[in-house]
């Protein structure tokens, strides 16, 4: 049984309470919701006999189908006075691992880039400033092919697009990463 202070009810799964039980347990139509927000539907409620040292008391346990692990909750930790100081572990249990959120939130980490939709982009720039046009740089003869390939792998993605014209331009320049694929930068410090 875990000690959750966090948590209002005391819960069991069904599947563990009839380990440990062939009490009846009686129909509840209430939902719990958990702190990630998820519905928590009790099929059903036991009262039991709860004993702790010298204590002894009669507390509601209600039993889900989900297949969790028991809960004690703050409703019995207000009828049970726990030795506190003989509590010697406390186990902090992380829900999710973080490798888990990807796949857990897929439409938030997939590759794709998408549209930002009714927003308009505003630059603020400082009273007076003129346009800077940049000519193009010169690029390696070995890398030309492999720049055009990246910039219309860009464009065909909506992540740049040509324009006839433009006052402001800056040179790229070509990194060539570890699996010999172009990342194109832009040279910011000649603007």
């Amino acid at each position: 049984m875990e000690l959750d202070t966090e948590g209002a009810v005391s819960v069991m799964s069904i599947r563990n309470f009839r380990k440990i039980s062939n009490k009846q347990i009686k129909p509840k139509n209430i939902v719990f919701k958990t702190y990630k927000g998820y519905s928590l539907i009790p099929s059903r409620y036991v009262t039991v006999r709860v004993q702790y040292k010298n204590q002894k008391v009669n507390l509601n346990l209600y039993i889900v189908k989900e297949n969790l692990d028991t809960i004690l909750g703050r409703e019995w930790l207000y009828k049970i006075h726990l030795d506190w100081p003989a509590i010697k572990a406390i186990r902090a249990k992380s829900e999710q691992n973080l490798n888990d959120l990807p796949r857990e939130y897929k439409d938030i980490f997939d590759d794709k880039l998408v549209e930002i939709s009714n927003y308009e982009a505003k630059l603020k720039l400082r009273p007076g400033v003129k346009p800077i046009f940049c000519r193009v740089q010169t690029v390696p003869f070995a890398l030309k092919g492999s720049v055009e390939n990246e910039i219309d792998r860009l464009e065909s993605e909506g992540i740049i697009e040509k324009v006839e014209n433009s006052e402001w331009a800056t040179p790229v320049v070509p990194v060539v990463k570890t699996d010999s694929s172009i990342r194109l930068c832009a040279n910011y410090s000649v603007t």
